[in-house]
């Protein structure tokens, strides 16, 4: 009986499938849709592409800027040093003059021991290579493009290390004169004849200083000094060494000259 009942035709629920559509898209239009997508995709890598490439030179320009700052700053520091070895090496030849007896002391006491003085002094050469040195720890100086630009750079900074033996060099005849003249004189030369500015970046010779020495003390340390053989085997050394650091000094202030104007050549691309 149950089953009579609910299998009657009236009864039977029936299930309508659903008919899914299938839509064919036009070769046309499926070839543009994927012409679209490939040059989105290609137009983005353009866009990071030109971006990189635009930090790139940007950070080059950086590069460069802070490069043409330190050559600038080396060609200062060059020809200041040049001047102030001209006046070391004058006073060398001066005392020098008075060792061999081509010189005498009468009248000039004062201006010998100022000259044997301040034959005495010096000062180190140290290039500005902060930027150098960071391009190469960083791996980075490949950012400056121009291969004639790297080459003279690597050329200057490497000439200029192989030639700090020169300025370096132990100065012997500073020892030596410095042992023989008191300190008190030793001070009142420096406060009087000698100057320091902008924390030692710059120094100069006072010209015509006269500072206040008595004689009676000058004499007797000329005499000790014209005895010393060491002394005067020094100070031709000296002589000798600043001749060749004043080549030096001259020759990387000419190839600093030629650094700035490539740099500058470089910025103006």
């Amino acid at each position: 009986g149950y089953f009579r009942y609910h299998l009657q035709p009236d009864r039977l629920q029936t299930h309508t499938v659903t008919q899914y559509k299938v839509v064919t898209l036009n070769p046309v239009q499926t070839f543009i849709s994927a012409m679209l997508i490939m040059s989105s995709v290609f137009l983005g890598f353009q866009v990071d592409r030109w971006w990189d490439e635009k930090r790139a030179r940007d950070t080059e320009q950086i590069y460069l800027l802070r490069l043409l700052g330190d050559i600038e700053t080396d060609q200062e520091q060059l020809q200041r040093h040049i001047t102030y070895f001209e006046g070391v090496k004058a006073f060398g030849y001066q005392a020098l003059a008075f060792l061999d007896g081509h010189e005498g002391a009468e009248g000039r006491e004062l201006e010998l021991l100022i000259a044997f003085y301040l034959a005495s002094h010096a000062w180190d050469f140290t290039p500005a290579n902060t930027t150098i040195e960071e391009l190469k720890s960083t791996g980075t100086l490949t950012l400056i493009r121009d291969l004639e630009l790297r080459n003279i750079l690597s050329v200057y900074y490497q000439s200029l290390n192989n030639a700090s033996y020169v300025w370096q060099a132990p100065n012997y005849y500073r020892r030596s004169i410095r042992s023989l003249i008191p300190p008190a004189i030793q001070r009142a030369l420096w406060n009087e004849c000698h100057e320091l500015a902008e924390e030692g970046s710059r120094q100069s010779f006072v010209a015509d200083c006269t500072p206040d020495i008595p004689i009676t003390e000058i004499a007797p340390v000329l005499a000790r000094v014209r005895e010393s053989q060491p002394l005067h085997d020094n100070l031709n050394f000296l002589i000798a060494n600043n001749d060749a650091g004043l080549d030096l000094f001259e020759a990387h202030r000419g190839k600093s000259l030629e650094l700035i104007e490539h740099l500058s050549a470089a910025l103006s691309i």
